[in-house]
């Protein structure tokens, strides 16, 4: 009874800490990026227009501690953008220094993802420069509710 109790007590208190915690790491990896903090999200995305968004890439298992996790960006996009957001994949590598980035399911979003794959530090090439305009220009000029969300590993280089 008693024994019970107090388990079940520190484990709420565990689970309360963990978020805290979670949360720090997130403010941390984003240094001091905007981070967009409303109905209940807490992501490292940005509006660069009211139809632009750069994001930080959607990671899943342990990365999404310190990363957006990709359930909250899929339900970010729902509930903001719902049928009306495209996705840009410009990570350059499934494997990255700190494990798999960029590296996720497309129907986790929609299906609505282009991986363009940016090579980090570099410029990209014209083929690809050309293909990330052409379709994201496409896409916005076929309904005026449609927005593009951009992202690289961190969203910084590649998506800034």
């Amino acid at each position: 009874g008693m024994r019970v109790m107090r388990v079940l007590i520190n484990l709420r208190r565990a689970r309360k800490l963990s978020g805290h915690v979670t949360q720090a790491l997130r403010t941390t990896v984003s240094q001091n990026r905007r981070r967009y903090k409303k109905n209940g999200f807490d992501l490292d995305l940005t509006y660069i227009t009211n139809r632009i968004i750069a994001m930080s890439a959607p990671a899943f298992g342990g990365h999404s501690a310190y990363r957006n996790d990709i359930h909250v960006v899929s339900r970010f996009l729902s509930f903001r953008h719902y049928g009306h957001f495209f996705v840009f994949n410009l990570c350059d590598t499934y494997l990255s220094s700190d494990g798999v980035m960029g590296n996720y399911n497309h129907n986790m979003l929609f299906s609505q993802v282009l991986r363009i794959p940016f090579e980090d530090h570099a410029p990209p090439l014209l083929s690809e420069l050309l293909q990330f305009c052409i379709t994201g220009a496409k896409y916005l000029l076929s309904d005026p509710r449609n927005v593009v969300a951009v992202h690289c590993k961190g969203g910084k280089g590649r998506t800034g």
